[in-house]
């Protein structure tokens, strides 16, 4: 009896020390929320639990890259096939300079949720989220500064140009800024 009862303790110290790795579906298993491709071969693919997935071969195949985070993202964008910016909740933002093979976590300002991110070019870049957040940068991401915040939660942020941008949120709010974002003007659907 003392020896099934070892050889029992054995196999199951044996099966807790085994690395568990994923099978199927590949290459991962997430939720996945939001997709860019900066041409028609190359693109990245972003999801819950820190999911960040690329292809080189416009989509018949994907390989997971490793994450600095396991929050849910939202959104991702790329300059170049190098330079490309995530973001997602808890008010992370992430960048990579090397096409996605590593990321470094950037200091957003805010522990918002983050929905949207829309780059003009490299110094011009903004995003939103709730509490009416949205931030800015004008150094390719290095530093953040919150120009709006309030009560309500931001979907999608959008600009023509440095100065005209809108961001929407809800039912019938839009706050539209004809400056870059120093100022934010709140109307409604009804206006």
């Amino acid at each position: 009896m003392k020896t099934i009862l070892s050889l029992i303790l054995i196999f199951l110290a044996s099966c807790s020390l085994a690395q568990w790795h994923w099978q199927n579906p590949l290459p991962q298993g997430n939720h996945l929320n939001d997709v860019f491709f900066i041409n028609q071969n190359i693109g990245w693919a972003v999801g819950d639990f820190g999911t960040i997935i690329k292809t080189t071969d416009s989509g018949d195949s994907w390989e997971l890259l490793e994450s600095p985070s396991a929050c849910t993202y939202q959104k991702v964008e790329f300059l170049s096939c190098e330079t490309g910016f995530v973001i997602g909740d808890n008010g992370v933002i992430i960048k990579t300079t090397n096409g996605g093979i590593s990321w470094t976590q950037l200091v957003s300002n805010t522990d918002q949720d983050l929905s949207d991110l829309h780059i003009i070019c490299p110094n011009k870049i903004w995003v939103c989220g709730d509490c009416s957040t949205i931030l800015h940068s004008s150094d390719l991401g290095n530093t953040w500064s919150i120009q709006y915040s309030g009560s309500l939660t931001l979907n999608s942020i959008w600009f023509n140009d440095v100065y005209h941008g809108w961001a929407v949120g809800g039912t019938e709010n839009i706050f539209l800024t004809y400056d870059g974002g120093n100022t934010w003007e709140e109307r409604t659907d009804k206006d």
